[in-house]
């Protein structure tokens, strides 16, 4: 899915204090929004604190997930919070600021949108992305996604 993709739904963004420069910002607001940006892609270029997107765009607890294939569409296209809006998919999160893992040494560097040293939040994140890579490895093996889900 391209970073730039349009729901019908309003984007759920983040805190004022997310796109604010920590040093330089002497008061929180939050950037202004139009048509022309009003888009994920957009939404991460202006987001100065990716630590802060965790409380707003997290995983559910696997026990939020009526189904595996609710899980699958939060990752691949985004949670819809009905009469709210919707999150951005959780794997263009990732993409943007995921862990990087070198595969052959299988050392790397924590996602920088989570907070850092909570093993709750590594849990969740390691529970819903065990099912992520499940689905994964049964459409690299030739199933079609609504055959994996």
């Amino acid at each position: 899915m391209p970073l730039d993709f349009h729901s019908g739904h309003d984007l759920i963004i983040p805190s004022a204090k997310a796109f604010c420069d920590p040093i330089t910002a002497s008061a929180l607001q939050f950037p202004q929004f139009m048509a022309q940006n009003c888009s994920w892609s957009s939404t991460f270029e202006m987001a100065k604190q990716p630590h802060l997107l965790w409380a707003c765009w997290h995983s559910l607890n696997l026990g939020g997930y009526h189904s595996i294939k609710q899980l699958w569409v939060a990752w691949h296209e985004g949670t819809i919070i009905g009469g709210v809006g919707q999150k951005p998919p959780l794997q263009l999160i990732e993409q943007e600021w995921g862990g990087t893992k070198n595969h052959s040494t299988h050392k790397g560097h924590c996602q920088t949108w989570q907070p850092h040293n909570d093993n709750n939040v590594r849990r969740q994140w390691s529970q819903f992305m065990f099912f992520i890579r499940h689905i994964n490895s049964m459409m690299d093996a030739g199933s079609h996604a609504s055959e994996a889900v």
